[in-house]
């Protein structure tokens, strides 16, 4: 006993009736399982193991919760960005959680930015984002969809780069 409740399993008590495990931990441990599923189901699709996913889902939450304010003033709390950089061309970009994956916004406004580069992993974008120069008509390297132009290129590798439309 603890607490004056039993230490039992609901599913495996032989006396379910009797057990006092409250019903929040049960549908906590539920969530947690249909998780644990879905995060199984992912790495064996995609070749992973248990571990990796669960550590880049780990680390994908974290990214999101991080709404610095650089130190040009501009909120990244307000656009949901991280890692927001100015650059010397007057230029700036920050990094935005895309779904599933990361994009690196360009020439951003209040309303809307002028350029998107997208890109499988938060790490990928990092790295590009800090090998960008940020000049006037360039872009950032690695990235493996360009929603603007249609432009696609797998494994962010720019020989592979296809056009949709």
């Amino acid at each position: 006993m603890t607490d004056g409740k039993t230490d039992c399993n609901p599913e495996t008590c032989c006396n379910p009736e009797a057990c006092e495990a409250d019903e929040t931990s049960r549908a906590d441990l539920l969530m947690d399982e249909a998780l644990l599923a879905r995060a199984t189901q992912y790495a064996q699709t995609h070749g992973m193991s248990i571990e990796q996913v669960l550590i880049e889902s780990v680390q994908a939450f974290l990214d999101v919760q991080r709404t610095p304010t650089a130190s040009d003033g501009h909120s990244c709390t307000e656009c949901s960005c991280v890692d927001h950089r100015r650059f010397p061309s007057g230029r700036d970009a920050c990094i935005v959680r895309s779904g599933s994956s990361y994009a690196i916004l360009a020439d951003i406004t209040p309303d809307w930015y002028g350029d998107r580069w997208c890109y499988d992993t938060y790490e990928r974008a990092r790295l590009a984002l800090e090998a960008w120069d940020g000049g006037d008509h360039t872009e950032p390297q690695g990235w493996s969809r360009h929603p603007n132009s249609g432009r696609r290129r797998p494994d962010g590798d720019a020989s592979k780069e296809t056009q949709y439309w």
